[in-house]
Parts: structure tokens; sequence; C-alpha cells
């Protein structure tokens, strides 16, 4: 995954993409040629890696599917002639966390199909490795009084590590009691995502530190309360390569040879060292814009670029070594007041700018 920071300023404009005007800016027709050709011969898809339809009878722990704390009991039961009802139910004014199917990494969706069965309806929930500890979507929150997206863990104050940061979704849809909801988590282009029922209630950002190659555990969380679970599925986010022809290199190019872009792409490549902090960010942000396509320039340049361009180039590649762990931004100022951009950068291949600011409640 490729993450940096981008620091903006009160210049910006919508019609330059918010970059403000510096050489970094001429660049802005290149990029979009590249993301436009990059979405023509690249088409993601989900792969569904885990699925459990907890309407047939099953062995729970061959799932495997259990209660990571003793807040919580999972069972299933079957009667006669009709589906399976797996519960599960949790102590009153307590946290219940039921581990389902394996631990995943990189882009992904969590969904399940459950409904509140007790007296009380709080959370139906997906989190990944549990209560702050990662990205989740909570839904039904505080007794059935919010929607939130865990998105990351806080910088640390002092000795003391925040919890993970929570954003309030603005859309007012909660649980049904009695209801069967569909409820779907995906962590997907650098952001957490929240839908209901087909609908999608929320997003926000993930920051640039998260790392998508960790596998984390999906986890159904319920609070204090009973609920029935119809089915549980795991996907994966996967690219289908397409031919990548002369044509449709023209087209997206408008004419110009691969000699031409590739000699565009390194003049902005040289941008990384330039003498101004707000140039060489824009300049990184837009060569994560650009991405597979940029690879070859950047990787000469970790090589024999400055220590500047070999840093950023770094970053942009994903690469780790000692000069990144050391390395400070060149601008303190500008470090501190940056806000966070994630860039995918999978091994499915999606390379793609990511929005910064939070959206809640909002349409794809």
């Amino acid at each position: 995954m490729l993450f940096l920071l981008i620091g903006m300023t009160a210049a910006q404009s919508p019609a330059n993409d918010g970059l403000t005007l510096s050489p970094a800016a001429a660049y802005l027709p290149l990029v979009k040629q590249c993301e436009a050709f990059t979405r023509a011969t690249r088409k993601t898809k989900w792969k569904n890696v885990f699925q459990a339809d907890l309407t047939q009878k099953v062995d729970l722990a061959s799932l495997p599917a259990k209660s990571v704390n003793e807040h919580g009991v999972v069972q299933q039961t079957q009667p006669e002639g009709k589906p399976a009802i797996c519960t599960f139910k949790v102590a009153a004014k307590k946290p219940g966390l039921l581990s389902i199917g394996p631990k995943v990494s990189g882009e992904m969706a969590v969904e399940l199909v459950a409904r509140t069965a007790g007296d009380i309806a709080c959370d139906l929930s997906i989190l990944l490795d549990g209560v702050g500890a990662g990205p989740g979507f909570q839904f039904g929150g505080y007794r059935n009084k919010r929607n939130m997206i865990w998105v990351d863990r806080a910088l640390s104050s002092g000795s003391r590590a925040r919890p993970w940061k929570t954003v309030n979704i603005a859309n007012k849809k909660l649980i049904t009691k009695g209801k069967w909801h569909k409820v779907r988590m995906e962590l997907k282009g650098g952001f957490v995502r929240g839908y209901v029922d087909g609908k999608l209630i929320g997003k926000a950002p993930l920051t640039a530190k998260y790392d998508l190659k960790k596998r984390r555990q999906p986890m159904f969380y319920v609070w204090g309360s009973t609920a029935e679970i119809k089915s549980f599925n795991t996907y994966i986010l996967t690219v289908q390569e397409v031919p990548d022809g002369d044509e449709a290199f023209a087209r997206a190019f408008d004419g110009k040879s691969r000699q031409q872009v590739q000699q565009e792409i390194r003049e902005l490549v040289q941008l990384l060292d330039h003498e101004q902090w707000t140039t060489r960010e824009q300049a990184q942000q837009l060569l994560g814009r650009i991405g597979y396509l940029a690879e070859s320039a950047l990787r000469t340049v970790v090589t024999s670029g400055t220590a500047e361009q070999r840093y950023r180039a770094r970053k942009l590649l994903g690469v780790t070594g000692e000069e990144n762990s050391k390395r400070k931004a060149t601008n303190s100022t500008a470090q501190t007041t940056a806000r966070p951009v994630v860039i995918g950068n999978q091994a499915n291949g999606e390379i793609r700018l990511r929005a910064i600011p939070i959206h809640a409640g909002d349409s794809e």
C-alpha cells in the first residue's frame, strides 16, 4: 500500500484538483490521462474467500466461529423441519465479540445478515481485530442511537496511545428490532465504508499509517443484547487485467507515444526534490495518482536520485529501509498540519488517489 501526507493551503482551487499553483500543477493533465488509462485496462472484482450459511447446521468450531471473551455465548439450534438458528447471546451491559472465519489482509469487505433478538437493540456491528484494535463499522451503537466508522488509532499522547478514532455518521438509519439487516463493511481505496440493506450510509478515510498488509480478524460485535445470524461472508478485492494495447494507449494519451509519456513522468519525478516543500508534496501526490505507470521512473531515482527523491520514491513504492525509518519530513510545520491521504497499491494492482475529507452519509 502507498502512503503519503499532503499539505493543503488556502490557494487551492477545485479547477486544478485542489493543487496550489506550482510547477507540479502543470502535470495534472498527464495525471488524468494516466488515471483514465488505468481505469480502462484494470477492472476490480470482489472475490468471496469465506462463506458461512448459518441457516444450515454446521460445526461452529470448524468454521471457526467463537466468542473471544467471556461475555458472549454462540450456539446453533435446528428445530425439526426448519432452518437452523445461530444465536449470539451477550451479557447485559457487556461487549460481545464473535470471531468468524479466517484472518485476511488487503482491501476487503465483510458482510453479515443478522437481527436483534433480545429486548435491547444495540449493535449489529462489524469490527476487525476487536474493539479499538482495527477499522470497523458500528451499526446501531450506543443503545441504537448512532452509527460510526472506526478509522484508525490516533497518534500517541505521551506514554499512552489513544483509542482508535471514530467518525459519527449523519445517516439516521438504525436497527429495527426483529428485522433482518444486511450489514457490510468495506475497506477499499483508503476508506472504510458502511452499508445497511444494500445502501451506503457513511464512509471515512483511513490515515496514511494504516497497514493493508497486516492480516486482520473479522468479528461480529454486539453490546449487551442477543442477535441471530443468518450468514457471514468475507471478500477480498482482486483485479482483472485488460490488455493495454497500442490503441487503448493512444486513445488515453491523445496519440502520445509511451516514450513521451514516460519522459513527462520522469520530469514530474524530478520535482520530488524541488526547493519548495509544497511542490514536493504535490509532485508526490500526483505520482501516487499516476500509479504503476510511474514505477519505472520511481525505481530509477531510488538508486540514483537525491536523498529527498529517494525518500519520497520509497514512500510511493512502499519500499522500506533504514533511510525511511529514520528520516523526518524536511518541513516540520507542514508535517504537523498536513492532512492524510491514502493511496492503494495492492498486489492486485489497484492504484488510485483517495479523497481527503470525511464524508458521512453520502452516495457513491
